[in-house]
């Protein structure tokens, strides 16, 4: 009985796995036959899909993703707070390597962590 129960739920498992109820989203590349891109450089784009977990931008180098932690420099529940489908926004490369390319809407800092000292705001 406990091996039956144990079989059915491998079976569930499976088949919730199968139909991507468990699947990791589907990776987003850019282009690949672009030169790299580098860290900072903006782009100008449109979001072309709102999920869950940020947006994927369709910028001319291909499409890109920003992830929710990169939408605000605020706390997002989702992403579809602040952004619609078809919504120009501005963004920068954060990494460009093996055709993927990752971007944020928030602003790149110039300090780097050695530039920190304690006690200064």
């Amino acid at each position: 009985r406990g091996l039956l129960r144990c079989q059915v739920l491998v079976a569930i498992l499976l088949a919730m796995w199968r139909f991507s109820a468990f699947a990791a989203p589907k990776v987003v590349r850019a282009d690949k036959t672009d030169a790299l891109l580098q860290r900072g450089e903006v782009l100008p784009g449109k979001v072309k899909t709102v999920r869950d977990n940020g947006l994927v931008i369709q910028t001319k180098n291909g499409d890109g993703f920003a992830h929710i932690s990169q939408l605000s420099d605020r706390f997002l529940g989702h992403p579809a707070e602040l952004f619609d489908e078809q919504d120009q926004v501005t963004a920068r490369v954060l990494r460009h390597e093996n055709g993927f390319l990752e971007l944020t809407l928030r602003e790149l800092g110039t300090k780097k962590l050695k530039d920190f000292k304690v006690n200064q705001e």
